[in-house]
């Protein structure tokens, strides 16, 4: 690789760096807000509610200087602020390498970003909210839409995952009379049925339920959770889906492990 090169490609790497981390701290907003404040207007500390500067909020950076505390008041700030920063800025990274590597082109790169994206901020609510917002999951098949027509995906297939995947939900949501599984769990798996086809959608769900289960037992071993707490499966179903678009590997590698 040639000097120029290598220097054109570090400081592609800076700007998508800084492109993601910038992204990570609007979604910090959307996530901390919703659903009950608007995303406009400046931010501010979430203890004390003073407004803060614009040099206490640059990404990453500010967070390490202010050592996690407010400058006002000193309460400490959650560290969501950082890790949802950091998080989305690797993720910026690994799709322009997969962009650079030839793996996906530029417009496909551009959109599996923001899929995964949408993925962290519903992960994110459902997390603290328990809800799953349509606007947000629209806004997801509005993406998986796009991403189907530029890889040709066969729109056969991709209703068939989501009549899997939703199909199945649904059943589980009227079992359970609506405690085991949430309706925003059925619509999520529609967008995330067309995105992986019948195959891959099942893998998504087995996988989802496994790492639910464990995460269920690592509570309940821990006494930080008992049999009746309930505990939102969005996080999981979005969880494994980032995973299966930044490595697409792991789906083959599931199934040649099931079967």
């Amino acid at each position: 690789m040639s000097c120029c090169r290598a220097a054109r490609m570090s400081v592609g790497i800076l700007f998508v760096i800084l492109f993601g981390v910038a992204l990570g701290s609007f979604l910090n907003v959307i996530v901390i807000r919703f659903p009950d404040k608007p995303i406009t207007g400046r931010s501010f500390c979430p203890k004390c509610k003073k407004k803060l500067r614009a040099i206490d909020l640059i990404p990453l950076i500010s967070y390490i200087l202010i050592r996690g505390r407010c400058v006002n008041c000193r309460k400490r700030i959650s560290i969501q602020y950082l890790l949802v920063e950091l998080v989305v800025g690797i993720v910026a990274v690994t799709v322009f390498m997969s962009y650079l590597n030839g793996v996906v082109g530029l417009v496909g790169s551009l959109v599996n970003f923001f899929i995964i994206y949408i993925l962290i901020g519903l992960f994110l609510i459902d997390l603290r909210t328990f809800l799953l917002p349509d606007l947000y999951i629209v806004m997801l098949t509005g993406l998986v839409v796009l991403n189907m027509i530029i890889v040709s995906s066969s729109i056969a297939l991709a209703f068939v995952g989501a009549l899997i995947g939703a199909g199945f939900l649904l059943i589980l949501w009227i079992i359970t009379a609506r405690r085991g599984i949430g309706l925003g769990d059925v619509k999520l798996m529609i967008p995330l049925g067309f995105l992986f086809g019948p195959v891959n959608t099942v893998l998504l769900l087995l996988g989802s339920f496994i790492l639910g289960g464990s995460v269920g037992l690592v509570l309940l071993a821990s006494k930080k959770a008992t049999l009746k707490t309930a505990v939102p499966f969005g996080p999981f179903l979005a969880g494994v889906a980032i995973l299966f678009v930044l490595f697409p590997d792991i789906p083959a590698y599931l199934l040649e492990f099931i079967v």
